[in-house]
C-alpha cells in the first residue's frame, strides 16, 4: 500500500511539473513567488524551495560582435555586456575582456553603465599583454575604472556586488588614454553573474 502511494505522488510530482515554467534567478522576486505557489500545489511547497530557491544558476551575457570606442575618446560608453540584477540581492561578477589596445592609448573599463546601483562593490581587475601581466586595480565602486596607458589583449576582473537598487549593471569602455587608434573590445568578451 505504502509503495502504490509512494509512486501515486512521484506521478502527480512529474504530472503538475509539466505545467511549470522555471525562471532564472534574474526575474522579478513576484514572478518566483507565483512559480513557487504553483509548485507549492505539487509537493506541499518542498519542491518549491529546492528548485527555485535552493538553486542560484548563473547567468551572463558576451558580446557577439566588437564595441569599438572612437578614437581620441577617454570617455567610458556602454558596451552591450548587460545583465539585470534584484534590489537587496549579492552577486559575484566575472569579466573577460579581449581587448585590441595601441601601447600609447590603452583601455579601461568599469561597471558603472547601467541604473543598478551598490550597497557594497568590491573588484579587482588584472590586465595583461599575451601571456605577460601588465596591472592589476582594486574596484571600490561601479565606477571605479580600470585600465592601463599599454598594448593590452585582455582584461580579467572578479567582483562582489550587493544590489541597492534594482536594474542593469553595463561594462563600460574607453581608452585609458587620448590617442589616434581606436581601443576594442572583442567579440567573445562576456559578463558572467553568480547570485550568493
Amino acid at each position: 500500500m505504502k509503495r502504490n502511494s509512494f509512486l501515486a505522488a512521484i506521478a502527480a510530482l512529474v504530472i503538475g511539473m509539466a505545467s511549470i515554467t522555471f525562471v532564472t534567478p534574474a526575474l522579478a522576486d513576484s514572478t518566483r513567488a507565483a512559480q513557487k505557489t504553483a509548485l507549492s500545489k505539487v509537493n506541499s511547497g518542498y519542491l518549491a524551495d529546492i528548485l527555485l530557491d535552493g538553486m542560484k544558476l548563473p547567468f551572463g551575457t558576451q558580446l557577439t560582435s566588437a564595441y569599438t570606442h572612437p578614437q581620441s575618446d577617454t570617455t567610458l560608453a556602454d558596451t552591450a555586456l548587460s545583465v539585470t540584477v534584484v534590489a537587496g540581492k549579492s552577486y559575484r561578477l566575472v569579466l573577460d575582456a579581449y581587448v585590441t589596445a595601441n601601447a600609447s592609448g590603452g583601455v579601461k573599463i568599469d561597471f558603472a553603465g547601467g541604473s543598478a546601483t551598490a550597497t557594497a562593490f568590491e573588484g579587482n581587475c588584472d590586465l595583461y599583454a599575451g601571456t605577460t601581466f601588465s596591472a592589476s586595480t582594486r574596484q571600490t565602486a561601479l565606477n571605479t575604472g580600470a585600465g592601463a596607458s599599454a598594448e593590452l589583449t585582455n582584461i580579467r576582473c572578479t567582483a562582489y556586488l550587493t544590489v541597492n537598487a534594482a536594474g542593469t549593471v553595463i561594462i563600460q569602455a574607453a581608452q585609458n588614454a587620448s590617442h589616434a587608434s581606436n581601443s576594442i573590445v572583442r567579440a567573445g568578451s562576456n559578463l558572467v553573474v553568480f547570485p550568493l
